[in-house]
């Protein structure tokens, strides 16, 4: 049976935002529904993740993750490197911050007495959040690649992925779609790809998703526009121009080892809350267009904190 997931959100001016998504049946959407339903009915709090930031706020940005990596070097047993500058924010420094946050994953994981506490813990966390934060932020493409991430906490495992779960995977990524989170701590090969990390792959650190929570992902971004396949497409353009050793670690023949994309849950009802913004629906359907840019920049971009998540 089809249902509908309404996600109510705080903005920085104290309004509500309600933001409600068609979800088709599929192998995933009851047990997600029971994981939600569940994790309302004890209370537990909602956390929110969110990119929805720009170059122009780059001097805030790289503030907060200065202050983030200062915690960290307190405590950690080497020094993380702190920004000097904005110039010095870009994927490469990105991308090795998030290899200190995986190895720092990987030994915590193996001892979990070796660091103090969960506050240490929390850091890192957000150390993570604000690099795929600045991510977004330095993207310097005609149209914000905004999304969020809704989950209660405290974080749980979940539910195993199947591989009837895999018919739902996809890699379009189109403006208002919602997908399960990735729920993993690393990088899956679409994330390899799109950072060009091979040394992902040379340290056998691929890490393809095997469990869902609550956690949902609230896409805004539109980087497919119509354009078909163009993941698939990326994709095989940059396994070509690897080495052949790095081609034979690839499972480019096993599509369910690979797993490319995100799973899909719904898609966004163009209902009041974008109708009071520009009341021509079919308007809101054309892909990159300045109506859903600027929807992004002055509405999507105030979001504050997540309040709810309803199911009907």
């Amino acid at each position: 049976m089809n249902r509908i997931a309404i996600f109510h959100f705080e903005l920085e001016s104290g309004e509500h935002l309600k933001l409600q998504y068609h979800l088709p049946y599929t192998s995933l959407l009851d047990r997600w529904i029971s994981i939600v339903d569940r994790r309302k009915a004890t209370n537990d709090s909602l956390e929110l993740k969110i990119s929805n930031k720009t170059l122009t706020d780059l001097e805030l940005l790289m503030s907060i993750i200065n202050e983030i990596i200062d915690k960290i070097n307190s405590y950690y047993d080497k020094q993380l490197p702190i920004y000097t500058s904005t110039a010095e924010i870009n994927a490469n420094t990105l991308n090795h911050l998030h290899e200190e946050f995986e190895l720092y994953g990987e030994r915590q994981g193996k001892d979990s007495n070796l660091f103090p506490g969960e506050e240490f813990h929390h850091t890192w966390l957000k150390l993570n959040e604000y690099i795929h934060i600045l991510e977004t932020a330095i993207d310097t493409g005609p149209f914000p690649q905004f999304s969020c991430l809704v989950q209660y906490e405290p974080f749980e495992r979940g539910e195993p992925v199947t591989p009837t779960d895999k018919l739902f995977l996809d890699t379009d990524f189109t403006w208002g779609q919602l997908y399960l989170g990735y729920n993993t701590l690393g990088k899956d090969w679409q994330h390899v790809m799109e950072d060009d990390d091979t040394r992902v792959i040379t340290n056998n650190m691929i890490k393809v998703q095997e469990t869902f929570c609550s956690e949902a992902w609230l896409n805004f971004g539109d980087s497919s526009g119509n354009a078909h396949k163009s993941t698939e497409r990326q994709f095989w353009k940059w396994y070509i121009k690897q080495s052949s050793e790095l081609q034979s670690k690839i499972p480019i023949d096993n599509l369910l080892e690979l797993a490319l994309g995100r799973y899909y849950l719904g898609v966004i009802a163009l209902d009041e809350t974008f109708l009071n913004f520009h009341p021509n629906k079919e308007d809101w359907l054309v892909p990159h267009s300045e109506l859903r840019k600027s929807w992004n920049l002055e509405v999507f971009s105030k979001i504050k904190r997540a309040i709810d998540i309803e199911i009907i």
